[in-house]
């Protein structure tokens, strides 16, 4: 399959915004996009980043580039509730452990 990448370049890095099937656009033009045979797989979801496709316009090297974002709301929970059980582990262990510790 012909896939064609669009998007905005600088230098000889192109961000990629958008993916066209040349099977299904034949008469798309492609000199302002790099053609290629198959889409570089998306790496897994990390908490606070957004992963941005880019491709090298000379090489057709194809790249995701980590860009920091906001937390979502249920992101932002998530930390919350890692931080609370942290703590009561934390208490649980002190008083297991006869409150030597400075919790």
């Amino acid at each position: 399959m012909s896939l064609l990448l669009k998007g905005t370049t600088t230098d000889d890095v192109m961000v990629v915004e958008g993916v066209y099937n040349l099977e299904v656009y034949p008469d798309m033009p492609t000199d302002d996009g790099v053609v290629v045979s198959e889409l570089l797989t998306a790496p897994a979801q990390q908490r606070g980043k957004w992963f941005c496709l880019c491709v090298n316009t000379v090489t057709q090297e194809q790249y995701y580039e980590a860009v920091d974002r906001e937390l979502t709301h249920e992101e932002r929970v998530e930390v919350m509730l890692e931080e609370q059980q942290a703590t009561i582990d934390a208490l649980v262990l002190d008083s297991l452990t006869g409150g030597a510790g400075n919790v």
